[in-house]
């Protein structure tokens, strides 16, 4: 597993696999309240699978860019971007492919979301059999989907959760 725990910073990976954990990766900025200081993680063609939480957990102030990431059988959430010192930041997952996450049946099982005021756009990604909703955002920030696929959530209620928003808006573009 990996970690990138600092204030700010620019980061490419590629081609890497990132398992087991409390975190298969954790990306956390460390600026202090107020700092707003960004860092910068792209990441191509990795991996990020059998965590005991989080496969990806994002928090704080960064701009993220997923190239065709892979996120399978976490115990909590795939793909998490979260507040971390009161700063958020912005994401695209491009051609992501996540499932099987949130076996632990906690509250967040979910194959990609985010919360608080994150802002992300996810294009031509597939989200399947999370445990409980596909994909579920949650706070002040937004979301535009553009030719995303999601289905087959596990909802245990016997609902199909493949599209979850609480608090602001999400836009979906040729989406299913």
């Amino acid at each position: 597993n990996g970690v990138i725990d600092r204030t700010g910073g620019d980061f490419y990976l590629e081609g890497l696999k990132f398992h087991g954990g409390q975190n298969a990766f954790l990306i956390r900025n460390e600026a202090a309240a107020g700092d707003h200081t960004k860092g910068t993680v792209q990441t191509k063609d990795c991996e990020f699978s059998y965590s005991g939480e989080d496969a990806c957990d994002q928090q704080g102030a960064w701009d993220i860019l997923h190239d065709t990431p892979l996120s399978k059988h976490s115990a909590t959430d795939g793909l998490a971007y979260a507040k971390y010192n009161q700063d958020c930041g912005t994401f695209i997952e491009i051609n992501a492919t996540c499932y099987r996450n949130g076996y632990s049946a906690t509250s967040a099982n979910n194959c990609s979301t985010h919360h608080d005021t994150w802002a992300g756009i996810r294009v031509g990604s597939y989200y399947h059999h999370a445990q409980d909703r596909n994909i579920h955002d949650v706070g002040s920030g937004g979301t535009w989907m553009m030719g995303c696929r999601s289905e087959y959530s596990l909802n245990n209620g016997g609902n199909d959760h493949n599209y979850v928003i609480n608090d602001y808006a999400m836009y979906l573009d040729c989406c299913t």
